[in-house]
């Protein structure tokens, strides 16, 4: 048996993320729910379903409208059901006593205080192996060689130039195979060939990240990770966003302005490298960025110097601005603060966040 105050007292943000829910901006979401097992809140609306009560104590899916608390989560997840229908706990039980919620105690009997554990090191991120992550890029081969690739840049209305091959790359049929290249019962080679580098924040590659490249709709999301790896903190980035990550300063002396662009998505990440001019040096550094991405130490990296203006290319939906709010205050609190920034109306694709002082 557990205790179900303290079982109910675990916030669902935290349950959801131990049981490898994707999480959503500040944990107010979750998916995919483990009721319908829906990954979004509607055709029109790509939220995540689930729901999460602002006070972390409940939980409701916006798709199929189940609700219900922690111990309601985690019996959907293991046992396809409420816990109070549920005819077998014990796989529930065994899951909360491992996450702290344990046996309850005997009436009257004293309730030793545990002693305090001491202070863990902060546990670094896992990523996938250095050497496959590497051997994929360089088995990969170039966007114009592909009839797919060639395809979704043409609808898109990108340029394939081989430069592009610096940012982007397509896995080729019979590539590389690792047991992470895949997320459910999604693989890589099955449509989601397009692969982009991922930097930390010191410009070394640690990951990629798939994309569809077929002209139908996904069966699944539009971008794959590496299964079982964490990518957040890591970011695209191309040539001159690169020499920035490096160095955390701007390239070159005078008094040339660093415009530095943040996209949002794979795609609008190329289309904004490929929009560059490829021979211009003071040409603009691209940074691409998803959910989780951007953090303190990428922030960090940004110049804090007058020659440098910053526009977030992020879309215009909620998503959209929470990347750009997130953004914009990890820039303030560092001092940073940009004046000379182009119209808005020159990314006439984007929806674009321009910092004033």
């Amino acid at each position: 048996m557990i205790d179900f105050d303290a079982a109910r007292a675990i916030p669902i943000s935290s349950i959801a993320g131990s049981l490898g829910f994707n999480l959503g901006q500040g944990g107010r979401s979750a998916g995919p729910c483990p009721c319908c097992k829906a990954s979004q809140r509607s055709s029109k609306d790509k939220r995540l379903p689930v729901g999460i009560r602002p006070d972390d104590t409940g939980w409701r899916c916006q798709h199929c409208h189940q609700t219900g608390d922690g111990l309601d989560l985690v019996s959907w997840e293991l046992g396809g059901s409420r816990y109070k229908e549920l005819h077998n706990k014990h796989d529930v039980n065994q899951w909360f006593q491992s996450f702290g919620a344990g046996k309850l105690q005997r009436p009257g009997r004293r309730i030793q205080q545990p002693r305090p554990e001491p202070s863990k090191p902060k546990q670094e991120l896992k990523r996938p192996p250095r050497d496959e992550v590497e051997h994929i890029w360089r088995a990969s081969i170039s966007v114009a060689d592909d009839e797919e690739a060639v395809a979704l840049f043409k609808e898109r209305k990108i340029s394939d130039d081989l430069w592009v091959d610096l940012v982007a790359r397509v896995l080729p049929h019979g590539g590389p195979r690792y047991p992470w290249m895949r997320c459910k019962q999604y693989h890589w080679h099955d449509g989601w060939r397009l692969i982009i580098p991922c930097y930390n924040s010191r410009g070394v590659m640690e990951s990629i990240k798939a994309r569809w490249i077929r002209a139908s709709k996904p069966p699944g999301p539009k971008g794959l990770t590496p299964k079982g790896y964490d990518i957040s903190g890591l970011v695209f980035a191309e040539g001159m966003a690169l020499k920035i990550l490096e160095q955390g300063k701007v390239p070159w002396a005078g008094e040339k302005t660093l415009y530095i662009r943040i996209a949002e998505g794979e795609m609008d990440y190329i289309a904004l490298v490929m929009s560059n001019d490829e021979e211009n040096y003071y040409a603009p550094a691209v940074v691409g960025i998803w959910s989780g991405a951007w953090n303190d130490e990428i922030a960090a990296r940004i110049p804090n110097d007058d020659r440098v203006a910053v526009v977030i290319c992020s879309d215009p939906d909620i998503p959209g601005d929470k990347y750009s709010d997130k953004i914009t205050k990890t820039l303030l609190l560092r001092g940073i603060t940009q004046t000379g920034v182009p119209p808005c109306s020159r990314f006439w694709k984007y929806h674009c966040v321009c910092l004033f002082e």
